[in-house]
């Protein structure tokens, strides 16, 4: 499953749930049946837009791996490094970086 379907897949069955429970809560609520279920799809469809765009702006924009390469990236003391330097082996202590510890 790709992560888009993935998404979709979520957002559908979150929006299943939600409907049920607002629907049962505005029936406690109103003891109405018409505005239960206008409370009930209306609320859980808007919010489950909502949650998909929350969803896609928590992931952030999708970049290519090649583009993702060559981004410059910043160490604790803000001097730029690259990917290569993300990825070497042999991580630095916070000591050897200069920040003493607490």
């Amino acid at each position: 499953m790709t992560a888009s379907t993935r998404r979709i897949a979520k957002t559908g069955t979150y929006w299943i749930v939600h409907i049920t429970v607002a629907s049962s809560l505005a029936f406690a609520l109103t003891g109405k049946v018409d505005a239960a279920l206008a409370i009930g799809f209306l609320e859980p469809t808007v919010q489950a837009l909502v949650f998909l765009l929350h969803e896609r702006l928590w992931e952030g924009p999708a970049v290519s791996p090649s583009v993702r390469k060559v981004r410059w990236r910043h160490s604790p003391d803000g001097a730029p490094i690259t990917e290569k330097h993300v990825h070497s082996s042999v991580s630095p202590t916070p000591l050897s970086r200069g920040v003493s510890s607490i």
